[in-house]
């Protein structure tokens, strides 16, 4: 009988709540493809609470661009509505 291939549990601690009251973001990062989304925080508390676990969230992530459900994610937690850095434009074009 073929083994599943599993990933590695996540050591992240906290809960979604919290990172909602302490006015973070959370970006899931598919190690695989490289490709990163941001979590959609409200609709995670509105359908499991705020008192979900944040390593329940990166355990069960399933990368939306590879569908890969072996592939390992990680997650950034960011400040919500910061200003993002650009970086300049080295062509001479004005953006």
């Amino acid at each position: 009988m073929a083994r599943k291939l599993q990933r590695p549990p996540s050591r992240h601690v906290g809960t979604i709540g919290e990172i909602v009251r302490h006015g973070h973001t959370l970006t899931l990062n598919c190690e695989r493809c490289r490709h990163r989304s941001e979590a959609d925080l409200l609709a995670l508390i509105a359908a499991n609470g705020e008192d979900y676990l944040v390593h329940k969230v990166v355990d069960r992530a399933i990368c939306s661009k590879c569908d890969d459900r072996t592939a390992e994610v990680s997650c950034t937690l960011g400040i919500a509505n910061a200003a993002r850095y650009s970086y300049p434009d080295y062509n001479g074009n004005k953006s």
